[in-house]
């Protein structure tokens, strides 16, 4: 056996309880108090809009973003030949500007950029209903990541010492670890697309602001919100909800077997 100093073994034993504590606390009480919230997000009304023309946003009105045949005039005239975004000098397709050093040619688009901005004064908003969706979703993701990470500190602090034979209980444990972690990763992906999801919408925006004649840019944010709408509030909420409920059922039927792997001679947090 190797050497234990009590004094610094006590801050060791003192972690495994507390982490013991949590990870039970986590499955019987939180977990129980997640479902209940998850069910209550699938019935409520903001998740339950079916007439997707409700959550799609406005965007400003395409000839608000155009610039005007003056201004276009007033750019040419200037040897800046740029109409709706499409810039000859930096292109090589424009005539005036086509030989000017490229330090120049940087300028003048930039001093057209500027116009535009100026012309257009574009705002777009983002969704306010898959914000609000996403806003409620993000906390119980967060929350179940950290939980289950807790949950297969505990279990792994739970495995015997290495023997042979009987080791029955020490590969349901180990199933149950490999369970917790496919549902930790399945969050994790979840909370990525979240966040992705206003990336890119973001983009696409961009591109309805400089391309105001294209029409399917305007389609494309309309069908990613729908998109995302559909994703988060019908299949993400279940399958979240369905997480909690598939790992408090695998826990609770195989609770002992976790607890004593070998029965009850075995140790309890003891690794080697």
């Amino acid at each position: 056996m190797p050497p234990t100093d009590p004094a610094a073994a006590a801050p060791v034993e003192t972690l495994k309880k507390d982490i013991s504590k949590k990870a039970e606390d986590l499955i019987y009480k939180k977990f129980p108090q997640n479902i209940a919230k998850l069910r209550d997000l699938l019935k409520s009304e903001l998740w339950q809009i079916n007439d997707y023309s409700q959550i799609v946003s406005s965007l400003p009105p395409a000839g608000s973003l155009l610039i005007s045949s003056a201004e276009t005039q007033k750019i040419e005239s200037n040897g800046h030949q740029q109409v709706n975004g499409i810039d000859p000098s930096v292109d090589g397709q424009g005539d005036a500007s086509e030989n000017a050093p490229a330090s120049k040619r940087q300028r003048m688009s930039d001093e057209f950029c500027e116009k535009v901005k100026a012309k257009s004064n574009a705002h777009i908003t983002n969704n306010s209903h898959l914000a609000k969706v996403s806003e409620q979703l993000k906390p119980i993701l967060r929350e179940f990541i950290d939980n289950c990470s807790v949950i297969k500190v505990w279990i792994s602090l739970l495995v015997p010492k290495m023997e042979d034979g009987n080791n029955f209980g020490v590969s349901i444990q180990a199933e149950v670890v490999k369970e917790v972690t496919y549902y930790e990763d399945d969050a994790a992906k979840y909370y990525e697309d979240v966040i992705e999801y206003f990336t890119n919408r973001a983009k696409l925006c961009s591109k309805v602001i400089k391309y105001p004649q294209i029409e399917d840019y305007r389609t494309a944010v309309k069908e990613c919100d729908e998109r995302q709408f559909v994703y988060l509030t019908r299949f993400v909420t279940a399958q979240l909800l369905h997480s909690h409920a598939l790992l408090h059922d695998l826990i609770s039927k195989n609770y002992e077997k976790i607890q004593r792997p070998r029965g009850e001679s075995s140790s309890s947090m003891n690794m080697y």
